[in-house]
């Protein structure tokens, strides 16, 4: 047989396969990677550190470990689970061949959905107790790490940005079995999170049949809450950490879906915030990025011991006119990277999974919105350099 030249033959070789739709409360969206070799998946749910109030801040970090381990009778090992806990969110990120993609579904959720309701036994749970220690000891050890939470809260206006340096040693061993499960049958449910899996498109074909499947039929808890639920602050108290006293920072508080280079470049290695200090002989100390659901705060800090004035009159003199001071080899090095980070996104299952799990950002703002601001640890408190 003789085929016409116009006939759609990778069009009928292609299934349709919908973008996105709620299953049983749970959002689901599938990104088709043709010419991709392997499945990523990617479960977020709207429970973070800032949801640990009104108990010890940890319980949140406690629940992830807590829900990778939930089933016993799941093979974990055949579907390993990479979690982390942000302050906002809780990312379970999975990752194998299209033949793993059934027990890939099971696992993500069943740590949704599956035994919510109860508690873990106690050996299971002290075991993650030191597990989560363990992360958190660094913190302990080194105050500078808190330092970014400590800036972001003082600088920001969305709540819960100092959530996770509120974790303690102590904090964690007071979180109880009943915190951790009163938490999770609260946030775990269908309603509060996102499931998305990326790969090949012909193994995306029966996701959806596979997913409503391994939901529960019927459930209070698939349609008693709204997918948003408005958090309370995770602490009315103040972030107060003594050992960072003398410290300055600059901080930049923009949206969470703000890509334009223009911060990047201000605030990088050669930029000239940081060149400003050097040129003083004042080092950066450190920096990090917090960010929370809507927001999030870049934070550089410097210890100037007693040049605590020099170093905020060259810090200012900057951002009076910040682009004077941003040469073309800076913003296109910034450029560059955020093209490589792109990439990551666009061509491996992995990166597509998140960030497609993870699209319910605000648009981008335009240029300028980021806000920046100068700060001063004085008794262990953040206060606006004078």
């Amino acid at each position: 047989m003789t085929l016409s030249p116009t006939q759609p033959l990778r069009a009928a070789r292609t299934p349709h396969i919908p973008t996105e739709q709620v299953l049983r409360g749970l959002t689901v969206r599938l990104a088709p990677m043709p010419g991709a070799h392997s499945v990523a998946a990617c479960l977020t749910v709207r429970c973070g550190s800032r949801d640990d109030a009104p108990g010890p801040a940890g319980a949140a970090h406690l629940a992830e470990h807590l829900r990778v381990v939930a089933e016993a009778e799941v093979d974990r090992a055949a579907v390993p689970v990479f979690a982390r806990t942000d302050i906002a969110r809780t990312y379970f990120q999975a990752i194998g061949p299209p033949e793993a993609v059934p027990a890939m579904i099971r696992r993500l959720v069943g740590i949704l959905c599956s035994g919510t309701d109860r508690q873990a036994p106690a050996a299971v749970l002290e075991a993650e107790r030191q597990a989560v220690c363990l992360e958190t000891r660094r913190m302990d050890i080194n105050p500078l790490l808190r330092a970014g939470p400590l800036f972001a809260a003082a600088a920001a206006t969305e709540p819960g940005m100092d959530a996770i340096g509120r974790t303690t040693l102590a904090s964690i061993g007071a979180v109880t079995a009943d915190q951790v499960t009163a938490l999770v049958a609260d946030r775990y449910r269908p309603t509060n999170a996102v499931l998305c899996l990326a790969g090949p498109p012909a193994a995306l074909t029966a996701v959806t049949d596979l997913i409503a499947a391994a939901l529960p039929e019927s459930s209070p808890r698939l349609g008693a809450r709204p997918a948003a639920v408005p958090i309370a602050p995770a602490a009315t108290d103040v972030l107060c950490v003594p050992e960072l006293d003398g410290l300055v920072a600059l901080t930049l508080i923009r949206s969470r879906a703000d890509h334009h280079p223009d911060p990047h470049a201000l605030l990088a290695d050669a930029g000239p915030l940081v060149e400003a200090g050097r040129r003083i002989g004042l080092p950066l100390l450190g920096r990090t990025t917090i960010s929370n659901a809507d927001q999030q705060a870049d934070v550089l800090c410097w210890r100037p011991e007693t040049r605590a004035e020099q170093l905020l009159d060259a810090l200012r003199a900057v951002l009076a006119a910040p682009r004077r001071g941003l040469t073309d080899q800076v913003v296109e090095r910034v450029r560059r990277i955020r093209r490589q980070e792109e990439q990551f996104t666009r061509a491996t299952p992995l990166g597509r999974a998140l960030a497609v799990a993870d699209r319910d950002q605000a648009a981008t703002p335009a240029a300028g919105a980021a806000v920046p601001a100068l700060w001063q640890v004085e008794r262990g408190r953040a206060t606006a350099a004078a």
